[in-house]
């Protein structure tokens, strides 16, 4: 019998349990020391025999806040991909994240300029700044280090594949739910962290919709740094500055929560009209209570999964297109994998 050692964090979500994932079999993800006092170590075991020894692969994912929970499904679906692969080719795979505890893109950018020294395998790269993080993922693939993006893209960079959600999809949906909510009329002001590439562009089209309604004004773009307390903050200022306020539309993970929060700390739930982006525990719990009336959710567990499976099919599928799909400047992975997003909103409670 062989132990592998992982780390695993116990998050309680209504409809999942969150684990933060820091390695692949015998990898451990290197993360801050708030990530370590927070995770416990677990052994499970398993029958070798069952298993043809293959070859070794190491990944790295680059991320951004890199303990925060909103990005634990991303490491479960990259280890469960790690154990789906291992039990069909028996080849081993590890994978660790690297990147700042908290929003700091000049510390991501230098994690990852570090961690191409290691010449890992692969890197997934969530790429809240496109062009930042293009100049490493190109110095990576001009090393022979495939890339692939996860969550937000770099599109402009020599990345193989993105893996993620439809950004402008996203920002159509929040702002055609907010419009019914509120009957295509008053105010409103979106949260989101200002200046990510993805949410810039869920913005651009969230404002696309709204234009196509005249009788509605967007009053604020406002910057939660993806915390549902500075949310709440900015939140209860906009209504104590504008009590007429029709409805509000968060677009990172903290944002509902935290407009939530403030909305009814005013005594407005269900007035204030509030849509949000991603599915977790406070705006599910929102939604039944009618407090928040859409959320919007991205399937964050295949963004990890298709990671590392794009990666490791890159490095070892006999697939061919052509005699030499290399010269050819031929990929044989997809250069996009859109993981369609889910809906929940009062009316289907």
């Amino acid at each position: 019998m062989k132990k592998i050692s992982i780390f695993l964090v116990i998050v309680a979500l209504l409809i999942t349990a969150g684990l933060y994932m820091a390695g692949c079999s015998q990898a451990e993800a290197v993360v801050d020391a708030t990530a370590a006092e927070a995770a416990e170590e677990v052994t499970e075991t398993t029958d070798d025999s069952e298993v043809v020894a293959g070859n070794s692969y190491h990944f790295i994912l680059v991320n951004n806040m890199v303990t925060w929970s909103h990005f634990y499904p991303d490491y479960i679906g990259a280890q469960t991909a790690c154990e789906d692969i291992k039990a069909a080719t028996g080849d081993e795979i590890t994978f660790e994240v690297v990147g700042p505890s908290e929003n700091n893109i000049m510390a991501k950018v230098e994690a990852m300029e570090s961690a191409i020294a290691k010449n890992p395998d692969g890197f997934m790269v969530i790429c809240w700044d496109s062009a930042m993080l293009q100049s490493p993922i190109n110095k990576a693939m001009a090393a022979g280090i495939p890339v692939v993006t996860i969550d937000a893209d770099s599109p402009d960079s020599d990345r193989l594949c993105y893996i993620g959600t439809d950004w402008t999809a996203i920002g159509e949906e929040l702002g055609k739910a907010l419009m019914r909510e509120i009957d295509g009329k008053g105010k409103v002001a979106g949260l989101m962290l200002v200046g990510a590439d993805n949410m810039e562009t869920a913005w651009a089209a969230f404002e696309r919709v709204v234009a196509e309604y005249p009788d509605v004004e967007i009053i604020a773009k406002e910057h939660d740094n993806g915390q549902p307390e500075e949310s709440a903050r900015i939140t209860a200022a906009l209504i104590q500055a504008n009590p007429d306020i029709a409805g509000f539309a968060g677009f990172d993970a903290g944002s509902g929560p935290g407009i939530v929060t403030a909305v009814k700390e005013a005594g407005k739930a269900g007035v204030i009209k509030v849509v949000g982006n991603d599915i977790n525990t406070p705006q599910l719990q929102a939604v039944a209570e009618g407090s928040e009336q859409f959320i919007i959710g991205q399937k964050r567990e295949f963004f990890g999964y298709y990671g590392v499976t794009m990666l490791y099919q890159h490095l070892t599928s006999s697939v061919k297109f052509t005699d030499n799909d290399e010269v050819a400047n031929i990929i044989n992975i997809p250069p996009t994998c859109d993981n369609r997003t889910s809906f929940c909103h009062r009316r289907q409670l």
